[in-house]
């Protein structure tokens, strides 16, 4: 990055921002190489194992980050992301993210869940210790939805309550009308699990928004 940038929003591919990022932009994170959402894997503890630092540091998801520039160059991050990777003899699943956990869990900054809303959080089955006030709140504002995991908007089979809005912005681009093809043996199987769920025989997978 230039010089004279001293702050930046990361944003991963794979989301939409619903709502200005001024708030998040102005965050004060002079303290601090980065803020970031926990990530929704945070609470297991093959995840602290594996990286080889306390639980109570958390793991947070590097979709959304707002970086500071300043500190990274202060700290020399190109060499220290160097030296880690030739020293690293830990399994590396997430990569990137894995990385600057381990050489950041203690120094990030936690925001708010509705900056980096991914999949699992609306999962009906979500375990993680957290506020629930915090994120039925997040839930009903988010600022930035983040499709984590395999099955992405794009796909057919992605039954996530909010595709719809990506099918939304998508029509506002060069690419409007563009959708996957039907695929009729996941379209039954939906028909199917809708019945189910009507009935209460089966739960669903997302929770209502």
């Amino acid at each position: 990055m230039p010089d004279h940038l001293k702050t930046i929003i990361y944003l991963d591919c794979d989301l939409l921002v619903v709502s200005s990022v001024k708030e998040l932009w102005e965050l004060e994170i002079s303290d601090y190489p980065l803020a970031a959402v926990v990530d929704k894997g945070c609470f297991k503890d093959k995840v602290y194992k594996r990286l080889g630092y306390d639980k109570r540091y958390s793991y947070f998801n590097t979709g959304v980050q707002l970086v500071n520039l300043e500190y990274l160059r202060k700290i020399n991050m190109e060499k220290l992301v160097l030296d880690f990777m030739e020293q690293c003899n830990i399994q590396l699943d997430c990569y990137d993210q894995d990385i600057l956990n381990c050489l950041f869990h203690k120094k990030k900054k936690l925001i708010p869940f509705r900056w980096n809303m991914q999949d699992g959080f609306y999962r009906t089955k979500q375990r993680m210790d957290i506020n629930e006030l915090s994120m039925e709140e997040a839930l009903q504002n988010p600022a930035i939805i983040h499709f984590t995991g395999n099955k992405k908007p794009w796909h057919y089979e992605c039954i996530h309550p909010l595709k719809g809005l990506y099918y939304k912005y998508l029509d506002m681009s060069p690419w409007k009308g563009e959708r996957p093809p039907v695929d009729y043996a996941k379209w039954g199987e939906n028909v199917l699990m809708s019945i189910l769920i009507s009935f209460k025989l089966v739960t669903p997978k997302y929770r209502k928004v």
